[in-house]
Protein backbone atom coordinates (compact mmCIF):
# COMPACT_ATOMS: atom_id res chain seq x y z
CA UNK A 1 0.00 0.00 0.00
CA UNK A 2 1.43 3.46 -1.04
CA UNK A 3 2.65 5.33 2.43
CA UNK A 4 2.13 8.94 0.62
CA UNK A 5 -1.07 7.98 -0.10
CA UNK A 6 -2.46 6.15 2.84
CA UNK A 7 -0.85 8.90 4.55
CA UNK A 8 -2.69 11.57 3.14
CA UNK A 9 -6.03 9.96 3.25
CA UNK A 10 -5.45 9.29 7.48
CA UNK A 11 -4.03 13.03 7.70
CA UNK A 12 -6.76 14.51 6.09
CA UNK A 13 -9.16 12.36 8.61
CA UNK A 14 -7.03 13.25 11.46
CA UNK A 15 -6.70 17.03 11.09
CA UNK A 16 -10.22 17.32 12.58
CA UNK A 17 -9.11 16.51 15.84
CA UNK A 18 -6.60 19.58 15.27
CA UNK A 19 -9.11 21.63 14.58
CA UNK A 20 -11.40 20.45 17.85
CA UNK A 21 -8.19 21.43 19.47
CA UNK A 22 -7.55 24.86 17.99
CA UNK A 23 -12.16 25.40 18.49
CA UNK A 24 -11.08 25.12 22.09
CA UNK A 25 -10.95 21.55 22.96
CA UNK A 26 -8.39 21.68 25.94
CA UNK A 27 -8.95 18.35 26.82
CA UNK A 28 -5.66 16.41 26.13
CA UNK A 29 -8.20 13.24 26.57
CA UNK A 30 -10.90 11.89 23.45
CA UNK A 31 -13.87 13.88 23.80
CA UNK A 32 -17.42 14.60 22.32
CA UNK A 33 -16.40 17.09 20.36
CA UNK A 34 -13.44 15.00 18.63
CA UNK A 35 -15.72 12.18 18.15
CA UNK A 36 -18.50 13.99 16.62
CA UNK A 37 -15.66 15.93 14.14
CA UNK A 38 -14.40 12.24 13.67
CA UNK A 39 -17.99 11.06 12.44
CA UNK A 40 -18.45 13.51 10.18
CA UNK A 41 -15.08 13.07 8.20
CA UNK A 42 -15.81 9.47 8.08
CA UNK A 43 -19.56 9.98 7.03
CA UNK A 44 -18.06 12.01 4.46
CA UNK A 45 -15.46 9.34 3.67
CA UNK A 46 -18.29 6.11 3.56
CA UNK A 47 -19.86 8.30 0.82
CA UNK A 48 -16.97 8.66 -1.48
CA UNK A 49 -16.05 4.44 -0.82
CA UNK A 50 -14.56 2.81 -2.34
CA UNK A 51 -11.54 5.08 -2.25
CA UNK A 52 -8.25 3.87 -3.94
CA UNK A 53 -5.07 3.90 -1.89
CA UNK A 54 -2.75 2.18 -4.86
CA UNK A 55 -2.83 -0.15 -7.56
CA UNK A 56 -4.20 -2.98 -5.63
CA UNK A 57 -5.18 -1.47 -2.56
CA UNK A 58 -9.16 0.20 -1.89
CA UNK A 59 -10.66 1.71 1.24
CA UNK A 60 -14.23 0.23 1.44
CA UNK A 61 -15.54 1.62 5.19
CA UNK A 62 -14.01 3.53 7.96
CA UNK A 63 -16.07 3.84 11.38
CA UNK A 64 -15.26 4.88 14.64
CA UNK A 65 -17.02 2.80 17.98
CA UNK A 66 -15.77 4.40 21.01
CA UNK A 67 -12.07 5.17 21.09
CA UNK A 68 -11.61 2.81 18.83
CA UNK A 69 -11.60 3.87 14.41
CA UNK A 70 -11.72 0.52 12.02
CA UNK A 71 -10.13 1.48 8.32
CA UNK A 72 -11.62 -1.54 6.43
CA UNK A 73 -9.60 -2.31 2.47
CA UNK A 74 -9.70 -4.93 -0.21
CA UNK A 75 -6.95 -5.83 -1.42
CA UNK A 76 -6.11 -7.85 -4.99
CA UNK A 77 -3.38 -9.94 -3.09
CA UNK A 78 -5.77 -13.43 -2.67
CA UNK A 79 -5.43 -14.57 0.86
CA UNK A 80 -3.78 -17.59 -0.04
CA UNK A 81 -0.75 -15.12 -1.05
CA UNK A 82 -0.28 -13.29 2.32
CA UNK A 83 3.00 -14.82 4.21
CA UNK A 84 3.89 -13.83 7.39
CA UNK A 85 6.49 -11.57 6.28
CA UNK A 86 3.57 -10.19 4.22
CA UNK A 87 2.25 -9.67 6.86
CA UNK A 88 4.91 -8.15 9.27
CA UNK A 89 5.09 -5.32 5.98
CA UNK A 90 1.61 -4.32 6.08
CA UNK A 91 1.96 -3.87 10.09
CA UNK A 92 4.99 -1.79 9.39
CA UNK A 93 3.66 0.06 7.10
CA UNK A 94 0.50 1.01 9.12
CA UNK A 95 2.57 1.87 12.07
CA UNK A 96 5.02 4.49 10.34
CA UNK A 97 1.48 5.84 9.16
CA UNK A 98 -0.41 6.21 11.86
CA UNK A 99 2.82 6.74 14.26
CA UNK A 100 5.15 8.54 12.26
CA UNK A 101 3.24 9.70 8.81
CA UNK A 102 2.14 13.00 9.72
CA UNK A 103 1.18 15.28 13.48
CA UNK A 104 -2.47 14.79 12.59
CA UNK A 105 -2.28 11.04 12.29
CA UNK A 106 0.34 10.64 15.80
CA UNK A 107 -2.31 13.51 17.64
CA UNK A 108 -5.33 10.79 17.21
CA UNK A 109 -3.27 8.15 19.18
CA UNK A 110 -2.06 10.52 21.63
CA UNK A 111 -6.06 11.40 22.49
CA UNK A 112 -6.53 7.52 23.72
CA UNK A 113 -7.50 6.73 19.70
CA UNK A 114 -6.79 3.18 18.72
CA UNK A 115 -6.65 2.84 15.22
CA UNK A 116 -7.41 -1.03 13.59
CA UNK A 117 -6.37 -1.73 9.94
CA UNK A 118 -8.40 -4.89 8.41
CA UNK A 119 -7.73 -6.42 5.52
CA UNK A 120 -9.85 -8.32 3.19
CA UNK A 121 -9.43 -9.95 -0.39
CA UNK A 122 -11.34 -9.14 -3.29
CA UNK A 123 -13.38 -12.17 -2.40
CA UNK A 124 -13.86 -10.73 1.08
CA UNK A 125 -11.42 -13.68 3.07
CA UNK A 126 -9.76 -11.86 6.15
CA UNK A 127 -6.37 -11.51 5.32
CA UNK A 128 -5.13 -9.23 8.53
CA UNK A 129 -5.96 -7.13 11.11
CA UNK A 130 -3.44 -4.45 12.83
CA UNK A 131 -3.75 -2.31 15.26
CA UNK A 132 -1.73 0.36 16.45
CA UNK A 133 -1.99 1.99 19.56
CA UNK A 134 0.19 4.95 21.51
CA UNK A 135 1.99 2.42 23.12
CA UNK A 136 3.17 0.45 19.75
CA UNK A 137 4.91 3.96 18.44
CA UNK A 138 8.21 5.19 19.35
CA UNK A 139 8.89 7.93 21.40
CA UNK A 140 8.37 11.01 19.27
Amino acid sequence: MGGYQMSKLLGAAFAVISVAILNGSHSFARNAEMDAALDTQFELMRKQAPLEIDEITKLTNVMRIGPSITYTYETKIPEASWTPLLREAAFQRYLKVNCLGSKNARMILDHGYSVRHVILDDQKNFVANVLITKDKCPSP
